[in-house]
């Protein structure tokens, strides 16, 4: 009850310091496959695309203003060949507690409208120096899958990469199943007004976009002689 009630609190004076203006958050992100490497048997191939896995960076994009977040690929400053094909550009708004999220898949490019659900973050004591900035450690695991942040609340707004948040302070660093993203950048954001969810793409529910994943992958099995495909997502 007492971190439920911490949280809240932080999260309305998030909310109030920001009334007139917003922050943009610039985070690097590196891909975590290990799990997906153990199952290429080929030593030297592994090698070869760890290696280049390394020296393919990306950025992303994190801004907030009012109550209202954005997060998008960067796509000038990604060197990346699969940078325009990669994550979601995910909008947020705390107010009427709704979240859209505009992701491709194989060309075709879909909005996929949701409510924004809590997110049970256990709050640990541990801190650290993350990216210069004093950070308290956080996890949580939903669906099968663990996410460890790292938030500052010396930067009182409830936001992080790929839509995680919710916390009393700004994800500064945030471990996933799949990547890691780290704050690089931080500056105030004067151009509030075009923080505002993604139109481009054909609406629909999650659970009618995993259907349409699934579907599509069992054609592409069948078609490739029932070999088994996977999408790995940048979550």
């Amino acid at each position: 009850m007492k971190h439920t009630l911490t949280l809240a609190v932080c999260l309305l004076m998030a909310l109030a310091s920001l009334a007139q203006g917003g922050y943009r958050c610039t985070y690097e992100m590196t891909m975590s496959l290990d799990d997906h490497m153990d199952q290429i048997a080929d030593e030297g191939l592994r090698a070869a695309i760890a290696e280049q896995m390394k020296q393919m960076k990306m950025y992303f994009t994190l801004r907030y203003a009012d109550g209202r977040s954005l997060f998008a690929l960067d796509a000038d400053r990604s060197d990346n060949p699969f940078a325009s094909e990669s994550g979601e550009t995910i909008f947020v708004d705390f107010g009427s507690g709704q979240r859209v999220s505009q992701t491709k898949f194989f060309g075709r490019t879909f909005l996929i409208e949701e409510p924004l659900e809590p997110q049970p973050w256990e709050i640990s004591n541990v801190t650290r120096q993350v990216a210069g900035r004093n950070c308290t450690k956080a996890t949580l695991t939903a669906d099968g899958h663990t996410a460890t942040a790292w938030f500052c609340t010396e930067v009182p707004i409830p936001v992080g990469p790929q839509g995680y948040g919710g916390l009393p302070g700004l994800v500064v660093q945030l471990e996933t199943d799949a990547a890691t993203y780290t704050l690089v950048d931080l500056t105030t954001d004067p151009d509030t007004s075009s923080i505002a969810a993604p139109a481009k793409g054909k609406r629909m529910s999650r659970e009618e976009y995993s259907t349409a994943v699934q579907e599509r992958l069992q054609q592409m099995g069948a078609t490739m002689g029932g070999g088994n495909v996977q999408i790995i997502q940048m979550r």
